[in-house]
């Protein structure tokens, strides 16, 4: 899957994610992008921006109610 694909798929509700993490061990974690699903947060002024990282993604893991990524390339499978 590509990460446009992944994105999408994550804004619809709640999905298991499976991947290796990088010390080799396999996760599995319930997680979302759905913004009806994500914490609300306040922005804060600040004078660096983050890049975004192509190679990773950022999402919320709905069983321990904090952000968490994974790197794409080592995506196995989203039910």
């Amino acid at each position: 899957m590509q990460r446009d694909e992944i994105i999408e798929t994550l804004k619809n509700g709640i999905h298991t994610v499976t991947f290796t993490k990088v010390d080799g061990t396999q996760r599995t974690m319930p997680c979302t992008l759905d913004p009806a699903l994500l914490p609300v947060v306040e922005l804060r002024e600040s004078s660096t921006q983050r890049k975004t990282n192509l190679e990773t993604l950022k999402v919320y893991v709905t069983d321990i109610n904090q952000w968490r990524s994974f790197k794409i390339q080592n995506l196995i499978s989203i039910s």
